[in-house]
């Protein structure tokens, strides 16, 4: 059965309706010019200008005692405990505020966090002091902070891998924390998966990027939104398309165990390496 459309909403009167078309078209026809614009201006940015906007949208995610006592979401909870073992030894990269930190410490798991924001690991030690919990949190980046093995599980907390740029630095980045884990250790992550983009707003990018001599090239998937609370911020991630996970595990020498779609907006995936 054929579902009616609804009628298109226009307002009485033949010169409001005509004034109110009107305006709307201008409205939508602005918005894609902005959008334009915001694509272009991601180009314009260097690499580390890019990456430094999109880390700091987390200096103000998680930030009262309710969100970091929240603990694992029900996807979370459901992916670790099919995948993590007993009592592992955990990496979390993207610690944040200290919610997944508390949570696996908890859940009996010998876990460290790994976070880029120094102040941000400011408030996860006061989070964890708060809860009288001895947990280790590190500032750095998972790409090139220290890292002590071996781990029997490196998580990228939620969404985290998808703030890495470039498919040649997340490969690099697997194969770099797939070094450090245990016999049988395994990478877990969640990424956001793959919408319809504009193709007007990638070549826009890619063409931003080639004039201003950008020292990055723009990849399909990679998706750029302004910042909700700070004018003038792009906010990067990239968006995996379907196996696109799976050609990255394979590239760094890592055999796909499961990549799941979950109802909270992610892609949880886990990967071992090959024996």
């Amino acid at each position: 059965m054929a579902v009616e459309r609804p009628a298109v909403f226009v307002p009485r009167g033949r010169v409001r309706g005509l004034a109110y078309r009107a305006l709307l078209a201008s409205a939508h026809g602005l918005y894609k010019i902005g959008n334009g614009c915001l694509f272009a201006a991601a180009g314009v940015l260097r690499r580390d200008e890019l990456q430094a906007a999109s880390v700091d949208q987390y200096r103000r995610f998680n930030l009262s005692a309710i969100d970091v006592d929240a603990g694992l979401s029900p996807a979370e909870q459901h992916f670790y405990g099919r995948f993590l073992r007993p009592r592992a030894r955990v990496l979390l990269a993207g610690a944040g505020t200290g919610r997944d930190l508390i949570a696996l410490h908890l859940l009996g798991h010998d876990v460290t966090g790994l976070e880029p924001v120094a102040e941000v690991v400011d408030l996860a030690r006061g989070h964890l002091y708060r809860r009288g919990i001895s947990v280790t949190v590190d500032v750095g980046l998972i790409e090139s902070g220290e890292l002590r093995g071996p781990y029997d599980a490196v998580i990228f907390s939620n969404g985290c891998f998808s703030l890495l740029q470039a498919s040649a630095v997340r490969i690099a980045t697997l194969r770099r924390v797939a070094a450090h884990l245990a016999p049988g250790g395994r990478v877990i992550v969640s990424y956001h998966p793959a919408r319809a983009q504009s193709s007007l707003g990638r070549w826009l990018t890619r063409a931003a990027a080639q004039l201003s001599g950008a020292d990055w090239t723009p990849e399909n998937g990679d998706t750029f939104t302004r910042d909700a609370y700070i004018a003038g911020l792009i906010r990067y991630h990239h968006a995996f398309r379907p196996g696109e996970f799976a050609r990255e595990c394979d590239a760094a020498d890592l055999a796909l165990l499961a990549d799941e779609p979950y109802g909270e907006g992610y892609v949880f995936a886990v990967a071992e390496r090959r024996t």
